[in-house]
C-alpha cells in the first residue's frame, strides 16, 4: 500500500462466535467486529459496523489545537451523538480516544499508546441516560449531593461495550511534533441481535 496516498482502506469482518474477550459482568453478550484503515493528518475516517453504529476518526479541526484524531462511535442517523465519549473516562483531560499530542503527550508517545481501550453505548436511550448523568457529574457544584449520587448510580447502570484501538504503523514530523499518518485496527464488541 502506498504510505503517502490518500487511499483509506476499510475492512469489516464480523466474527460468527460470541466474543471471548474478558468483559465486565454488566456487559451484555456481544460479537467481535474489526475495522481497519489508514488516515493522513487532517483526514477523516468512518465505517459502519452495524446497521445502527458508525466507527469514526475525526481529525482536529481547530488550527490552534494539536493535530490528530478523536475516536468516536456514533449513531448512523446522528453523527453528533458520541457514544464513546459518554462511556470512556476520564471525562476531562487526557483520554484514550484522543490520538494526538494534547496534554503534553509527544507524537512518538501517542503512536506508542496502543492498544487504546475505550467503551461505548449502543443505542440512543443509553446515550441519553449517560449524557444526563454526565451533565451532573461534570458540574457537581450545580447539584445537590443526592443528585450527584443518583447520577453516579445512573451512569454505572448504563450498558456499555468494549473497544480497542491498535495503531499498527505511523509516522511523525519531529520538527512540529505531529502525527503525519497512521494505519490502525479497531476491535469492537457489538450487541448481539436477538435470535
Amino acid at each position: 500500500m502506498d504510505r503517502h496516498g490518500p487511499l483509506i482502506l476499510a475492512i469489516l469482518s464480523l466474527a460468527a462466535c460470541v466474543s471471548g474477550r474478558a468483559q465486565q459482568p454488566e456487559t451484555p453478550p456481544c460479537q467481535d467486529v474489526r475495522v481497519t484503515g489508514r488516515v493522513q493528518q487532517g483526514q477523516a475516517f468512518e465505517a459502519s459496523f452495524t446497521d445502527d453504529l458508525v466507527f469514526r476518526l475525526d481529525p482536529e479541526a481547530h488550527p490552534s489545537n494539536p493535530r490528530g484524531w478523536t475516536i468516536r462511535i456514533t449513531s448512523s442517523v446522528d453523527s453528533q451523538s458520541d457514544y464513546a465519549m459518554v462511556a470512556t473516562p476520564p471525562f476531562r483531560f487526557s483520554n484514550p480516544r484522543y490520538v494526538n499530542t494534547a496534554y503534553g503527550i509527544t507524537a512518538e508517545a501517542a503512536l506508542a499508546w496502543t492498544p487504546r481501550e475505550f467503551s461505548f453505548v449502543a443505542n440512543p436511550e443509553a446515550y441519553q441516560s449517560a449524557m444526563e448523568a454526565l451533565e451532573v457529574l461534570l458540574w457537581p457544584g450545580n447539584y445537590t449531593q443526592a443528585e450527584v449520587e443518583n447520577a453516579e448510580v445512573a451512569l454505572d447502570e448504563v450498558s456499555t461495550y468494549p473497544g480497542s484501538f491498535w495503531i499498527e504503523d505511523g509516522a511523525t514530523t519531529s520538527a512540529r511534533d505531529e502525527i503525519d499518518w497512521i494505519t490502525f485496527r479497531a476491535e469492537l464488541c457489538v450487541p448481539q441481535r436477538p435470535a
